[in-house]
């Protein structure tokens, strides 16, 4: 992520600390962040997911459909 927010109109100044433009900092990490799948979407978990190692959920047909579903089972 770095250095998509830093890759235009920046100096480097050490190691990964950069100078330029702060709203241009902000614009830059607000697009980033907005391409960002939202944390509550729902995914389908691989078989081979290791989340299932986490509760016993038994035979596949037991298995949550999608991570939203193997957090509720877990709370």
């Amino acid at each position: 992520m770095q250095q998509w927010i830093t890759r235009e109109g920046c100096k480097l100044v050490l190691n990964e600390v950069f100078e330029g433009d702060i709203h241009g900092f902000i614009d830059r990490g607000d697009r980033f962040s907005a391409m960002m799948p939202s944390p509550d979407s729902e995914r389908e978990l691989s078989e081979h997911s290791p989340l299932y190692e986490s509760e016993d959920v038994g035979t596949a047909e037991a298995r949550p459909n999608n991570a939203l579903e193997l957090i509720a089972r877990t709370k």
